[in-house]
């Protein structure tokens, strides 16, 4: 159990250091992203964005150091619930062209109750590691950390790869159905 604990906490600390820095590396994107979103006052919304990025690295690095407990599971609650329903908003409203502003691995160009899925899924994934919290990466030696990091990066590299072969598969159906062409 020690062993799936630590995995699933540091996949989601890549994960989540993935999304904030691709978030931070493509601020205009991401403000523009937030922007089309349209729940915010502009006043609000650069103030909110750096907010909300500070708590995905704080979520990364106290996860990594402290485990799961109750202030980042507080933050990461907070978090899932404020994405989901500016999604679920935007669905209801029928603003369902535009990038859901997930950043890296989760990014996705257009919104969709699967990103409502996939959140709710990762709530599940964090409340088992809370839930499991006496088992921490200090537990473990160098070399089963080590592994579990290298396995980690394996994991949502191999999530990547499939997320892109799929996303290219939408994208060639979509030329497809211009020129009148069958899918096979």
């Amino acid at each position: 159990m020690i062993y799936l604990v630590n995995l699933i906490s540091i996949i989601i600390v890549i994960l989540f250091l993935l999304t904030a820095t691709d978030k931070v590396l493509h601020w205009n994107t991401h403000i523009n992203t937030v922007i089309n979103y349209r729940i915010l006052h502009n006043s609000l919304i650069k103030p909110i964005t750096i907010l909300m990025i500070i708590a995905e690295f704080y979520i990364c690095v106290s996860l990594l150091f402290k485990g799961a407990n109750y202030y980042n599971l507080f933050v990461f609650l907070s978090l899932l619930i404020v994405y989901t329903t500016a999604i679920v908003i935007n669905l209801v409203r029928g603003n369902v062209n535009m990038s859901c502003g997930c950043g890296s691995v989760f990014e996705s160009s257009n919104l969709n109750f699967g990103l409502v899925i996939r959140n709710s899924l990762l709530v599940l994934v964090y409340l088992f590691v809370f839930l499991n919290n006496e088992y921490t990466l200090s537990q473990l030696n160098f070399y089963d950390t080590s592994v579990l990091i290298g396995l980690s990066i394996w994991l949502v590299l191999i999530w990547a790869i499939v997320k892109e072969f799929l996303d290219g598969k939408k994208i060639l159906e979509k030329v497809l159905k211009i020129f009148h062409l069958e899918v096979n």
